[in-house]
């Protein structure tokens, strides 16, 4: 076999073991990805479950708060002006985290089975005529816009 053909198989077997090399790298990073999402995905869900447990003891273990909490769902006029102030911060710490998720699920980092059963949370809180009132008055003006026009359209994932 002359030299010239030698070399032309020899180049012809490279770009088959380049082309192969090219492949495989590219299925193994398509598998780091995958997993660095899904690591990420985990990672965001347990911060956000950990946020809701903080925001539920901090109602849960102390009785005035549980009583503000209570009371302020059902009438924003049966409290004085420092209980209306914790009553707000409470519902700013749902309707901030309600909104991280709203952003979260946005950007596909938490799936549409667990958004929607975060939204119907939601959609019950916000059921409440004092929650409804608080609305109105704060969260719907100091929440994004985006985040303000999802909760106005009254939807939810059916899921």
């Amino acid at each position: 076999m002359p030299s010239n053909e030698i070399l032309q198989v020899i180049s012809e077997i490279a770009g088959i073991v380049e082309t192969v090399a090219v492949i495989a790298s590219l299925v193994y990073l398509a598998r780091q990805v995958r997993d660095s999402t899904k690591a990420t995905k985990g990672a965001t869900y347990q911060a956000i479950v950990d946020s809701i447990g903080n925001l539920e003891e901090r109602i849960s273990s102390d009785a005035e708060v549980t009583r503000i909490f209570r009371s302020g769902q059902k009438s924003l006029e049966t409290l004085d002006s420092d209980e209306r102030l914790r009553f707000s911060l409470l519902m700013f710490s749902f309707f901030n985290l309600y909104e991280n998720l709203f952003y979260q699920y946005r950007n596909n980092l938490v799936e549409e089975e667990l958004w929607a059963s975060w939204c119907r949370d939601m959609r019950t809180l916000l059921s409440r005529p004092g929650v409804i009132k608080w609305w109105e008055n704060y969260g719907s003006k100091e929440l994004t816009r985006s985040f303000c026009e999802y909760v106005a359209s009254g939807k939810c994932p059916r899921r």
